[in-house]
């Protein structure tokens, strides 16, 4: 009867009852040792293999030196990355390319043979502008429209209140010129004095007037800004109110100094309406995705 036993050097004897040995070849078993040094060289193998740039699968019946060498050659394809210069389209591919890494991880086996391309990728995005841009349009075209009537009628009731200011202001003058020549007092220096004083006031008064309104167009426009995006407003025509200075003389005037716009959009604000639509039209791209596959049966085999 013969047994096998394991020297402390890793060999694999055979030796009879009387412990002689009696195999004219000694088998070698590999030592911890040895297992432990081949994974670390595995290891290293797989680092170099991705510090050379590949970000792909690595097939488990390779060579990972032949692998290497074929990397390092670029002989291998490397993983489809999609660049097509438009932002949107990118961001879509990569959320279709997340949603297949996902369904890897849960197990799910993908059928290698089914590719989102960007041409199958722009169909899900025309699709989606299709079906959302009515809704979101006429949410646009209210917001403009609320933007345009409020700045009119921010005029008209600019124009009302500097009209009716203005008849107060020289019926005003008109009552105290009256009274310094009631009183022998129309060429005196007390007279100009209070005229000058009376011009200051109806001055600032007219100055208020105007910087009041600009803030509430600017309020409105603000608004309208930060919902629509400084796109929607390119090109806004909005109202300019115009500017006085009065004139005292023997009657009471106003001459124009200038205007200002009740509005002007900045530039580079992305409004909560186009974010929400951007997020929308992405949900419904990756809808439009899974269906797709599921109609097909390219999910799955």
């Amino acid at each position: 009867m013969t047994r096998k036993i394991t020297l402390p050097s890793g060999k694999v004897v055979t030796i009879n009852e009387r412990g002689d040995i009696v195999s004219d070849s000694l088998e070698t078993k590999p030592s911890t040792n040895d297992a432990v040094s081949n994974a670390q060289k595995a290891l290293n193998t797989i680092k170099q293999i991705r510090e050379a740039g590949y970000a792909g699968d690595i097939p488990g019946n390779v060579d990972l030196d032949d692998f290497l060498h074929q990397v390092s050659s670029k002989t291998v394809p490397q993983p489809p990355k999609y660049q097509t210069g438009n932002e949107i389209l990118d961001e879509t591919l990569k959320g279709v390319r997340e949603y297949l890494e996902t369904l890897k991880a849960q197990g799910m086996k993908l059928n290698p043979a089914i590719e989102i391309t960007p041409e199958v990728t722009q169909r899900f995005i025309n699709q989606a502008e299709t079906e959302l841009s009515p809704y979101y349009s006429s949410r646009i075209k209210v917001i403009k429209n609320d933007l345009n009537r409020n700045l009119e009628t921010l005029n008209k009731q600019y124009l009302s209140q500097k009209a009716r200011a203005e008849t107060e202001f020289r019926n005003s003058l008109a009552a105290t010129q009256e009274d310094f020549a009631d009183r022998g007092l129309t060429f005196s220096g007390q007279r100009q004095k209070t005229e000058g004083q009376f011009g200051e006031s109806a001055g600032r008064y007219f100055e208020d007037l105007a910087s009041s309104f600009a803030e509430k167009g600017r309020e409105f426009g603000t608004t309208a800004e930060r919902t629509l995006g400084s796109r929607e407003l390119d090109g806004l025509t909005s109202p300019s109110i115009t500017t006085y200075k009065p004139e005292i003389g023997t009657d009471f005037n106003l001459s124009e100094t200038g205007s200002r716009s009740l509005f002007s959009p900045e530039s580079g604000v992305v409004g909560s309406l186009e974010r929400e639509k951007l997020a929308a039209k992405k949900a419904r791209e990756l809808e439009l995705e899974k269906a797709y596959r599921q109609n097909r049966a390219l999910t799955f085999y």
